[in-house]
């Protein structure tokens, strides 16, 4: 493996120096926050540092922000000490019951495909995790996974998803819990002594006081929540969250409604009917919630970074006065060890950039050199724009531009089929070397090396960094 692929690229913004001056200058607007803390099973006191994902088996990417969160907690001691709380984004209908995983290809480990273990059966549509069954893994021995790691990590889960197939809120269990529970037993070996922090279900947040007060104030005014939360996400584009329905007269509002069966929107003409329990926040509403009262930082993924910024316009607009918690973007790309048969490989950026020179340069002159050539095609499309803008006709610029290029490319053909064999060649690695250069498997199956380097790299980042205490302002 390169340089580039043995060694983890980790992101966090702010930097980690940052993230003190964040928390000391926070302190939290709405009046019931300790008891909503209390409520939710986090710290009452000190400073509550908080990060999350849906139920699955994630990868290391994701792992890199609970380990930040434990890097961070860990400079944090005394009066005012930082604790870690996890969210469990349970409420979300997410794939939990296949695992991919790198798998021994028809040519052995030196050539991997991809693989998938199904861990149970699938569920239907829409059903969130917290109301799907647990999941009864088989077969792990059989995977023929690619790489000794992989292999190891695949049991790993089987043996920690069975160890908790009891676990739930109710005697019956659940999907989200056991694979929370899971979770935390296979970061163990990897967070290097860090203690277990407080867990927090997203369809368990109706039991706090801010979920009460927020409901009351969808209740007074559903229109006044919807219109900002709508004209929050129409100015952020880029997150693709869909704006809330507003047709035929009804308002829907930014909840689910969670009994059995898939998850259901929630309108405002219907929610005096529904008991608070079967209540869970959407997305933007979840986060918004913690950072309002439960959190003093949450930490994000890249999409999580993105979408939040919708959720401190809509809380700007419609809870004027109240501060949210500020945030930070914590991620990662962590590689399995192919050993041998990495070596050579181009990386899926290198074969599609092969593969988008070639035909650029059979467009662009300057691509194989000629720079004089180059000059004349800018000159010819000049003269084109000005044909269209004084409306005439540019056909005859097209068949200048057109015989330019195909006199270039008579002049090149030497350079232009080396383009083409070298992007030939890179096409020819790229499938592979998207199996082996894939930054999403599980991160147990990447094996406790790699993740101790990811652990090491994201604690040196904040070791540099010894505070003072400050205590919370009055």
């Amino acid at each position: 493996m390169s340089e580039a692929t043995d060694n983890p690229r980790i992101v966090i913004e702010p930097a980690p120096l940052e993230w003190a001056r964040c928390v000391r200058g926070f302190t939290p607007s709405w009046d019931g926050w300790r008891e909503s803390r209390v409520a939710a099973g986090v710290a009452r006191d000190g400073r509550v540092i908080m990060t999350g994902h849906q139920a699955q088996i994630w990868h290391a990417g994701i792992l890199a922000k609970y380990l930040a969160v434990d890097a961070a907690v860990a400079q944090h001691g005394g009066a005012d000490a930082w604790h870690a709380a996890w969210l469990v984004v349970d409420q979300d209908d997410n794939e939990a019951e296949t695992i991919a995983y790198p798998k021994r290809g028809e040519r052995g480990a030196n050539a991997p495909v991809r693989g998938v273990w199904r861990l149970g059966a699938e569920s239907a549509a829409g059903v969130p995790t917290a109301e799907r069954p647990v999941v009864r893994p088989t077969g792990a021995a059989s995977l023929n996974a690619a790489t000794e790691e992989a292999t190891a990590g695949l049991r790993a889960v089987r043996d920690a998803l069975t160890k908790h197939a009891g676990a739930g809120h109710t005697g019956e269990g659940s999907a989200a819990a056991q694979i929370a529970a899971a979770l935390a037993d296979l970061m163990r070996p990897v967070r290097g002594g860090a203690p277990d922090a407080a867990t927090v279900f997203a369809t368990r947040l109706h039991a706090t006081p801010v979920f009460g007060a927020l409901l009351d104030a969808m209740r007074a005014d559903p229109a006044r929540c919807t219109a900002a939360y709508n004209d929050a996400v129409r100015v952020t584009p880029k997150a693709r969250m869909r704006p809330l329905s507003t047709a035929d007269g009804r308002i829907e509002l930014p909840l689910w409604r969670i009994v059995e069966g898939p998850r259901r929107p929630v309108f405002a003409d219907e929610l005096a009917t529904i008991p608070r329990e079967e209540l869970a926040p959407r997305a933007l509403l979840m986060t918004g919630l913690c950072r309002l009262a439960l959190c003093d930082l949450f930490v994000h993924g890249l999409g999580g970074g993105v979408y939040d910024t919708i959720t401190d316009a809509w809380f700007a607009a419609w809870m004027p006065g109240e501060r949210l918690a500020p945030t930070a973007v914590v991620t990662a790309d962590v590689f399995a060890d192919f050993g041998a048969a990495a070596a050579g490989l181009p990386t899926p950026v290198e074969a599609d950039h092969a593969v988008w020179l070639a035909h650029k340069a059979r467009h662009d002159p300057a691509a194989v050199g000629d720079h004089h050539a180059a000059a004349r095609k800018a000159a010819i499309l000049e003269r084109v724009d000005a044909a269209k803008a004084a409306g005439e006709d540019p056909l005859p610029h097209y068949r200048a531009l057109h015989d330019l290029l195909e006199d270039v490319r008579a002049e090149r053909a030497a350079a232009l089929e080396n383009l083409d064999t070298a992007a030939a060649e890179l096409r020819e690695g790229a499938e592979q070397s998207r199996v082996i250069f894939d930054r999403t498997w599980p991160f147990p199956l990447l094996g406790e090396a790699r993740l101790g380097k990811l652990r090491e790299a994201i604690r040196s980042r904040f070791a540099a960094e010894k505070p003072a205490a400050a205590g919370r302002p009055a």
